[in-house]
């Protein structure tokens, strides 16, 4: 956050490097962030000076350069140790943890995110609590601890609302919704889906509401209740239309072709999966191709054309094998 004394020259290089950023430009976004890191003396406004460092870590990462990444972020730990920084020394704590967490250094990166939500908590920071919170939630998940993801995701919603941040607290009750549903814990996934939906509908919620009603409709397919997905997948497609949303359109029509199966209308399956296989393949999407061509492997299992499964599958699988090449590609 900006100091109300900050001069006019670094608000406008701070507003244009997020701009950039935001826009995808990150080198520019780095040029900006170093720019606005020279014109102040960090020991005159070392808080400022951490938000600046941590910024262009940011913009290396995204860059995929974790390395000068970590080594400036290490840079605004060091420069926030200096009392009265509590603030400041949470948010880097937590961009060293994600850092160190796409390193695969778990234990590190959960000590990071431990500390950083302490430190937060101590200067009523909730905003860095939850995001702390949250990302100990996604380390519970890759240790397969569900139960405890749970835990730090129901503390990351408090959190959330203790910061008023109405629209991260959506975001957070729908990951605990799919938590919740994985634990096949169905009425508290209910509650959760429903507390997600209740902010009032604004200017980009479209697209927000279409992604929380795939997942509803998910947990409806898990718990075979294929009315209550048809309902949420058509809510999906509605919404996903009015934000234009290309790929969650994608998505919704898939479900509808799930749907079609499960009721017996295998035509009308076939007819919607395939539309949801030319949408992928037309947004170059090759996962969501290889999820619907393997929804089609099985329409046909079913209807005992095992060629045509066979067929279906090796697409899935070529998708799969493109998308591996492109994720190794320089």
């Amino acid at each position: 956050m900006l100091s109300p004394h900050s001069s006019p020259t670094l608000r406008a290089l701070l507003d244009q490097g997020r701009l950039a950023e935001a826009r995808g430009r990150h080198l520019e976004a780095r040029e900006l962030y170093e720019c606005g890191l020279h014109s102040l003396a960090p020991a005159s406004a070392p808080e400022m000076a951490v938000q600046l460092l941590i910024a262009v870590g940011r913009t290396h990462l995204a860059s995929g350069s974790i390395g000068p990444a970590r080594e400036v972020v290490e840079a605004a730990i060091a420069l926030a140790q200096a009392p009265g920084l509590e603030g400041a020394l949470a948010t880097a704590l937590a961009a060293r943890g994600r850092m160190r967490r796409l390193e695969g250094e778990l234990v590190a990166a959960q000590a990071d995110f431990v500390a950083a939500r302490h430190h937060a908590l101590s200067v009523t920071r909730h905003d860095v609590a939850a995001l702390s919170a949250s990302e100990l939630a996604t380390l519970a998940e890759l240790r397969g601890v569900t139960d405890e993801a749970v835990q730090h995701m129901e503390i990351a919603v408090s959190d959330f609302r203790a910061a008023s941040d109405h629209a991260g607290a959506a975001r957070a009750l729908e990951r605990l919704a799919s938590l919740y549903a994985f634990l096949k814990r169905w009425n508290a996934a209910e509650q959760a889906f429903a507390e997600a939906a209740a902010p009032a509908p604004g200017e980009g919620e479209d697209a927000r509401i279409a992604e929380l009603e795939l997942a509803r409709a998910d947990m409806a397919l898990d718990r075979a209740n294929v009315e209550r997905a048809s309902a949420s997948a058509t809510r999906a497609l509605e919404a996903a239309r009015r934000a234009g949303e290309g790929a969650l359109v994608a998505r919704a029509v898939l479900l509808q072709g799930i749907v079609a199966r499960e009721t017996g209308d295998l035509p009308l399956a076939q007819q919607t999966l395939e539309h949801a296989y030319r949408q992928a393949q037309s947004r170059e999407d090759l996962l969501l191709q290889a999820e619907v061509a393997k929804e089609i492997a099985d329409l046909f299992a079913r209807q005992e054309r095992h060629g045509q499964a066979l067929h279906a599958l090796d697409r899935a699988y070529r998708a799969l094998i493109q998308l591996r090449g492109r994720e190794l590609a320089p």
